[in-house]
């Protein structure tokens, strides 16, 4: 029972983290955007500080899951089958990379 209620815990967590990291993220831009257009209102400038930096905790969070992840199963990772997949996983990411370099980011 406890055991289900730690893997719906980590599961929320799975979700919710790079939601509100994304949600950070826009709000930070969207306040970078009105600051660009001319608005001087000091709360204006402290948004952009404040989701920013938001934005940049949760990409810590994120980066330290990640990283405590690949570490944890390298071992299971490491035989032809988990290489293949590791492998095929950074093709895609450098493709969906190189695919939207192309494009406008307006």
């Amino acid at each position: 029972m406890v055991s289900a209620f730690l893997l719906l815990t980590l599961l929320g967590l799975m979700v919710l983290v790079p939601l509100w990291t994304l949600k950070r993220f826009a709000d930070a831009k969207a306040a970078w955007q009105r600051v660009r257009g001319g608005e001087r209102d000091a709360r204006t400038h402290g948004r952009v500080v404040i989701h920013g930096g938001l934005f940049g905790v949760g990409m810590v969070v994120i980066a330290a899951f990640l990283a405590q992840a690949t570490f944890s199963v390298w071992h299971q990772l490491a035989t032809g089958g988990g290489l293949f997949v590791l492998g095929t996983v950074a093709v895609l990411c450098l493709l969906a990379f190189f695919w939207g370099k192309g494009r406008s980011r307006g």
